[in-house]
């Protein structure tokens, strides 16, 4: 059996989950474990954030690395 923690954090439109797990999804194995993050972006300003962010794509990689 693994073990994951989550922490949410946010404004209106939008949210950030960290995700700390022992299992890893590439490998559809437990043990491994991995860290990640998911940006959520809801509301009605969605297609805009979205959009705000494709525009600062290049900075974004080039501070964080491609994102998957």
């Amino acid at each position: 059996m693994g073990h994951a923690a989550e922490a949410f954090m946010g404004s209106s439109g939008a949210h950030l989950s960290a995700i700390a797990s022992t299992y890893d999804a590439e490998r559809r194995s437990w043990g491994g474990g991995q860290n990640c993050g998911d940006l959520i972006l809801n509301g009605d300003n969605a297609a805009d954030l979205f959009d705000h962010l494709l525009t600062e794509r290049e900075t974004i990689d080039a501070a964080l690395g491609p994102l998957t």
